[in-house]
């Protein structure tokens, strides 16, 4: 039998409609809750990062000339190449 065949028989029986609907709507349960995953995921990552910034720009704040500062310095002097990047990882 070929590749196109082979399944034919198993489609036709009695029943096996079923397991195939099964497995149908277990795969998009699957999906789902790795969408939701992914989702919170990222919206976690964003809020972390955020409440780094700001603890960053506080600490800058407070210790001018310190460790604090010349990290924000270095990330803005980085901007222009984290966007080519993020550019390139876009329209890959």
């Amino acid at each position: 039998l070929n590749e196109s065949n082979r399944h034919m028989g198993i489609d036709d029986e009695e029943g096996k409609d079923d397991f195939f609907a099964l497995l149908l709507v277990r795969s998009l349960g699957d999906a789902t809750y790795m969408f939701l995953g992914s989702i919170t995921f990222v919206l976690t990552w964003s809020i972390l990062c955020a409440y780094g910034s700001e603890r960053l720009r506080e600490q800058a704040e407070s210790n001018p000339g310190g460790a604090s500062e010349r990290w924000i310095e270095d990330i803005e002097g980085g901007k222009s190449a984290l966007s080519v990047v993020g550019s390139l990882f876009v329209f890959t």
